[in-house]
């Protein structure tokens, strides 16, 4: 759509039948994750190629680092994965991270010249690196400890916000988290959105 979502025009030349999980940007490329790995466009989605990742992919993001570089992040079914070339190649960084589906990814710029990276897996949790995904660090504490479900995570500024058993909002990283339900008619959420 370029017409904030009034017209829609179908853009599929390229992939396989399977349906979006995920998209991202950077510059001229589009990237879109599905069940068959990560795609890519530089023409608008007049014309989609596939990356070397073909692990299925269930979310995106794309990470504008302090030094001017940046890192596409691809959360898979077997990690996360970093690619610092467009996705023309990609590394397995998963010390300190556990085995399991990657269904959210979010990153918050701390204004100070560090970039934080956050992955949450349903079975394990929120964890988070602060070098590039090199290391991770688990960030299920307080509340988010005695979670039954974790189904979704955001970044909006410095604001973490998690879904699961409702929802939870942590400004410190991850290291302490607040329940912030107030005025939801059910505690059941299966995903969180958060905007600027």
């Amino acid at each position: 759509s370029s017409d904030g979502g009034n017209t829609w025009v179908r853009k599929t030349n390229g992939l396989d039948s399977k349906g979006p999980r995920a998209f991202a940007e950077s510059g001229s490329y589009v990237f879109l994750g599905s069940s068959q790995g990560v795609s890519r466009s530089s023409d608008s989605g007049e014309l989609w190629v596939q990356t070397s990742l073909a692990t299925s992919v269930e979310s995106l993001v794309v990470v504008q680092w302090s030094d001017a570089t940046e890192s596409l992040f691809a959360g898979t079914t077997a990690g996360v994965h970093r690619s610092d070339d467009l996705g023309l190649t990609w590394l397995l960084v998963d010390t300190g991270f556990p085995a399991g589906t990657v269904r959210s990814l979010a990153t918050i710029d701390w204004g100070d010249g560090t970039d934080s990276l956050f992955a949450m897996i349903p079975s394990n949790g929120v964890y988070r690196t602060d070098d590039r995904g090199a290391t991770w660090i688990a960030k299920n504490v307080g509340t988010l400890a005695a979670q039954p479900a974790f189904n979704g995570l955001t970044a909006a500024g410095t604001t973490l916000y998690f879904s699961g058993a409702g929802i939870f909002r942590s400004d410190d990283g991850g290291d302490t988290w607040t329940a912030s339900n107030t005025g939801l008619p059910t505690l059941n959420t299966s995903a969180v959105l958060a905007m600027n």
